[in-house]
């Protein structure tokens, strides 16, 4: 038997902890602004930014706009017309008969 588990985290969850670990924090007297502001989160800061801005965001565009965009797109608009094709080319008096003949009687 397969156990599934919620996937989904909770936004007042999320809220709860983070209420938690502040009231934590300043029980111990911990300053959260002058951690933020220490030379060393501001050095892993400015790099990871930069980080983010020279590579991964161009990589992300080329990707979206050159591969991911047209491919999506191009299916999901093919998609559509074969599924318009299918619709105008049903006949629904066949369709209606070929359900209620091949339906169980449920008594």
């Amino acid at each position: 038997m397969k156990v599934q588990k919620n996937k989904k985290g909770g936004f007042i969850k999320m809220i709860l902890i983070l209420i938690v670990v502040i009231a934590t924090l300043s029980y111990f007297k911990i300053d959260i602004a002058s951690i933020v502001e220490s030379a060393p989160v501001q050095a892993v800061w400015s790099f990871t930014k930069t980080l983010f801005t020279n590579y991964v965001a161009p990589a992300t565009e080329y990707v979206w706009n050159n591969i991911l965009r047209d491919f999506i797109f191009e299916n999901v608009v093919d998609f559509f017309t074969k599924a318009e094709e299918q619709i105008v080319n049903t006949n629904i008096e066949d369709l209606i008969n070929l359900t209620a003949t091949s339906s169980p009687v449920v008594e």
